[in-house]
């Protein structure tokens, strides 16, 4: 994304539209208590998400490559006056 500066701000208002994503990790299943990785997997998600002008993401039938079977993405984000921000994803075995 690039960074625009306008003249008032920016605000999640100001973030709208579709948007390529792609990104790797690992989740634990099985438990989340800490240094429990023994149950851990990795993922990689590559795919478009939208954001709606009002703080939500939503994804268009990203590609999860890890041994979840299908999902969806969700997330929200949040936009500050100087126009960075923060987003955050959350992946949905389906």
């Amino acid at each position: 994304m690039r960074k625009v500066a306008l003249q008032n701000g920016c605000t999640v208002a100001t973030l709208m539209g579709s948007f390529s994503l792609a990104s790797s990790g690992a989740f634990v299943t099985g438990g989340t208590s800490a240094g429990n990785f023994n149950n851990a997997a990795s993922f990689q998600v590559m795919g478009r998400f939208t954001a709606d002008g009002l703080g939500n993401l939503t994804s268009e039938a990203p590609s999860i490559s890890s041994n979840v079977t299908g999902g969806s993405i969700l997330g929200t984000y949040t936009v500050n006056s100087d126009c960075t921000g923060t987003a955050t994803f959350i992946i949905s075995e389906q």
